[in-house]
């Protein structure tokens, strides 16, 4: 399995700490909407920078998703992140609202995908 994260933040860099703990080959890549807030994760992390969000669901090495941005864009990131066909670990909150979680929810069955919380205490 092959995971990318979008948002590379401060809580991205524990989910790579727990990634690692599972493969180290895990970690693929990831974007940020700043690029070189991106470059510099990378530099440090290892991975791909995507330079678009649309770089990174259209690569197909990539089967999982890990949204760690603000809880606002949780909700467009996971759902683009379903239907371009990838798992999805959605950081909490999920989404600001419980019919944005049912769609969400509703959208991963359709596509035969995971879309699931992430609670991450390494």
């Amino acid at each position: 399995m092959k995971v990318a994260i979008i948002g590379l933040g401060r809580v991205a860099e524990l989910h790579v700490q727990a990634l690692r703990q599972l493969d180290s080959n895990i970690f693929i890549g990831g974007w940020s909407r700043s690029l070189n807030k991106a470059e510099e994760f990378c530099r440090r992390f290892g991975g791909n920078v995507y330079a678009t969000l649309e770089d990174l669901l259209s690569d197909q090495q990539i089967d999982a998703v890990l949204v760690a941005t603000s809880t606002a864009s949780h909700f467009e990131y996971a759902k683009r992140s379903l239907l371009a066909g990838k798992h999805v670990l959605l950081e909490k909150p999920l989404c600001e609202r419980a019919s944005q979680i049912r769609e969400l929810a509703e959208i991963a069955k359709a596509q035969n995908r995971t879309c699931m919380p992430s609670h991450n205490y390494v």
